[in-house]
């Protein structure tokens, strides 16, 4: 999957189009998302995030798998393992992800997201198995 989404190919005036004016106005600090696909055996969504200075971390937690593609801008990841007992984050891991580069995470974690760019942040995320409140 992490293959077939580095390879793949996506028009930047489609994916613009399918955010469209969705988010025009919105006062939200939480990422826009747009529903791109629901299956049984998966979920894909496009999301886009505001700009560094107007959006902190956002939690997610999902059991599933999940892959995410940065379409535009720098995304910031840090994921935290559930430790009983203990108060504060030990992240598993901290990354920022750059235009183009897809990070993969097995469902065990919590995931904390934002972006990290000047330019508002685009992302393609597709979950598997599909989300149940997407």
């Amino acid at each position: 999957v992490t293959t077939i989404l580095r390879k793949s190919i996506f028009n930047r005036d489609e994916w613009n189009l399918c955010l469209g004016n969705a988010f025009l106005g919105s006062t939200t600090s939480a990422p826009q998302k747009v529903l791109l696909a629901q299956r049984v055996c998966y979920t894909l969504q496009l999301s886009c995030w505001g700009s560094e200075h107007e959006v902190g971390f956002v939690e997610e937690v999902h059991r599933n798998r999940s892959w995410t593609l940065v379409l535009e801008g720098d995304l910031e990841e840090r994921a935290s393992l559930p430790t009983p007992g203990k108060q504060g984050q030990q992240y598993s891991h901290i990354t920022t992800l750059k235009q183009e580069s897809v990070s993969y995470l097995d469902g065990q974690a919590n995931v904390f997201r934002r972006c990290d760019s000047e330019i508002p942040c685009v992302t393609l995320h597709l979950y598997c198995p599909a989300l149940a409140e997407a």
